[in-house]
């Protein structure tokens, strides 16, 4: 799965969308019928959840580009025909750049004794005064949200591959659990067991709908980053739990080979990580909702950008109506009320008094330091 996701997601997608006609023309068909195979640079080896550090540079050397640097952690590297390197210009901007296997000084050594995604090459991509044609610099795009943009692709893509992981996992442990018998019939039947699975397949069915509705708004157009990283971090999250627990069902024997459980428990460790690490979206998502980033503010609230809260999840309850004239948004002795928020979503609150209280009402700053970041929404008939 992870040699399908940057063959298409990493590799094509950025040829196709920030490629001139002739780069493709030159690569995609052979990418397409896998005759090439590619990979992505990005991660460097002191540059992982901070890509805007990268060290990677090239340079205009009049009819072509000088390449140097290194990069990490690349799926595919070790065979890959082309690869598609993100690094910074003179100017410290970052562009994107097609480099070919063969070019002189560029090398591809393969990352040995991982104990997850072992049936993926791992490896790094060194270059060292590599000559860059300037025909394949991506002129479509540049600057972090370029690699950024082609990521989004693929955390939608592992969304689904790790509810795959998770259904393998659970057919596992329900087969297990109803031919299994002990103290005279199968577990299967042991309310425990039961617990178990029901608790799977229930995670599973929520994952889905979630990568479903994700998907209909890419479908749309409207699917944000803030999104995305939390359809990948929960759906990954939630296959590594159900992993771990269908496990549990099949006992002793869960560890062995003859079952895939401890494989996908493996791999899912490494998905956990990449393409953005678990600790990372959950932070994208707590920016997106408060509209505050890391590092803003300074002690009074700091309302940084409104427009992040007319997203999907208040579209879920555009319906529940405000029931009070004004609720502070209080931290650290500053506000914004209501009427505030309204003010910033005059389109969002145009249908009569179609709203949400997006407030949280606390008495102490210490209580609301430990809850701030929630929402709550409440209907004009809550008392």
């Amino acid at each position: 799965r992870s040699t399908a996701s940057v063959q298409s997601s990493l590799v094509m997608y950025p040829i196709f969308v920030y490629g001139t006609e002739e780069q493709r023309k030159k690569y995609l068909p052979k990418l397409a019928t896998g005759e090439w195979m590619g990979c992505f640079g990005l991660t460097e080896p002191n540059h992982g959840s901070n890509p805007g550090g990268m060290e990677t540079k090239f340079k205009d050397a009049g009819d072509h580009y000088v390449l140097n640097g290194a990069k990490l952690w690349i799926s595919n590297s070790p065979f890959a025909d082309v690869a598609v390197v993100w690094a910074k210009n003179e100017e410290g901007r970052i562009h994107g750049l097609i480099v070919e296997r063969g070019m002189e000084g560029f090398s591809t050594p393969e990352t040995h004794n991982k104990w997850s995604l072992r049936a993926s090459a791992t490896g790094e991509l060194i270059f060292d005064n590599v000559k860059v044609p300037k025909e394949n610099l991506l002129p479509g795009k540049n600057g972090l949200g370029a690699p950024l943009g082609c990521l989004d692709s693929a955390r939608y893509g592992i969304a689904w591959g790790a509810i795959g992981a998770a259904m393998d996992c659970y057919d596992t442990a329900l087969r297990y659990a109803k031919e299994r018998e002990q103290f005279g019939k199968p577990i299967a039947a042991y309310q425990l067991q039961q617990k178990k699975l029901a608790e799977m397949i229930t995670e599973i069915t929520k994952a889905q709908l979630l990568a479903f509705r994700l998907g209909q708004l890419k479908n749309e157009g409207r699917a944000t980053t803030a999104q995305i990283s939390m359809a990948k971090r929960n759906n990954v999250e939630m296959a590594i739990k159900i992993a771990r627990e269908a496990r549990q069902v099949l006992g002793g024997m869960g560890i062995t080979g003859e079952y895939s459980i401890m494989r996908h428990m493996m791999n899912l460790e490494s998905v956990i990580t990449y393409e953005g690490t678990h600790d990372i979206h959950l932070l994208i998502t707590g920016a997106d909702i408060t509209g505050i980033q890391i590092g803003e503010g300074s002690g009074n609230f700091f309302y940084r950008n409104p427009n992040r809260f007319a997203n999907w999840r208040l579209a879920l309850v555009r319906k529940m109506v405000v029931g009070y004239q004004h609720i502070r948004f209080w931290k650290i002795g500053g506000h914004v009320s209501l009427g505030d928020i309204v003010g910033h979503h005059q389109e969002f609150f145009s249908s009569s008094l179609d709203a949400v209280i997006m407030a949280m009402q606390v008495d102490h700053i210490q209580l609301f330091q430990s809850l701030f970041g929630h929402i709550l929404f409440v209907h004009k008939n809550h008392t």
